[in-house]
């Protein structure tokens, strides 16, 4: 597996690209090579025109590129997102799995639900436009819900820690399988009752933890 990672700092801290390497190779035992590009508060407009992220995107033969936007840009300025995911879009080779992951809600956010509902509707706005979403920012409400006691951020700000960053990996690592089984034409319906089962098998192992 070769995965590029181009984000800001929801993809630099933690570590998500190593978390997903390390998760990755747990999960399927084959060698996972990363590599990423990040700065404080990217775009992907940014990236888009990056020397950097141009070079490392026709460096490898990738399996998957995964895009991170700048965190507040969906709720803020949704137009100018939609539009770089675009044009990311256009430029990704037809056998690389191109993957936007969704950010989560950030700590000033906790109590703001209109926000919160701003942020999946642009989201779902991306998928529309054929772009997979890998909804962590789904994942960490759920397991933030489920687990009141694991600390997803960082004290100090709403960075990852490293407990977040492997469920963000856990949950770009679903979402690979997801689209290969896509390609193995599967049904969506199918495919979304699957998720569902296995959601709810690991929550049932975990039931000593879940407060009822």
């Amino acid at each position: 597996m070769n995965a590029l990672f181009l984000g800001g700092s929801f993809t630099a801290a933690g570590n998500l690209p190593t978390a997903f390497k390390k998760m990755y190779e747990l999960a399927y035992g084959g060698e996972c090579t990363v590599s990423s590009h990040t700065f404080s508060q990217a775009k992907l407009c940014e990236h888009f025109i990056s020397k950097e992220s141009r070079e490392l995107l026709t460096s490898r033969n990738w399996n998957t590129v995964i895009l991170q936007e700048q965190s507040k840009l969906p709720i803020d300025n949704p137009k100018e997102a939609l539009k770089a995911i675009t044009h990311w879009k256009e430029i990704i080779p037809s056998n690389t799995f191109l993957i936007l992951m969704m950010t989560w809600r950030r700590k000033e956010d906790f109590a703001d639900s209109d926000r919160w509902a701003r942020q999946l509707n642009f989201f779902k706005k991306a998928r529309s436009l054929g772009v997979y979403v890998s909804p962590v920012g789904l994942a960490w409400e759920i397991y933030r819900g489920a687990f009141p006691h694991h600390e997803l951020m960082e004290a100090s700000s709403s960075h990852s820690s490293p407990k977040g960053a492997e469920l963000s990996a856990t949950c770009l690592i679903e979402s690979l399988s997801r689209l290969a089984a896509r390609r193995d034409k599967w049904q969506n319906h199918i495919l979304e009752m699957y998720i569902s089962a296995v959601a709810a098998h690991e929550l049932f192992v975990e039931s000593d933890n879940v407060i009822t």
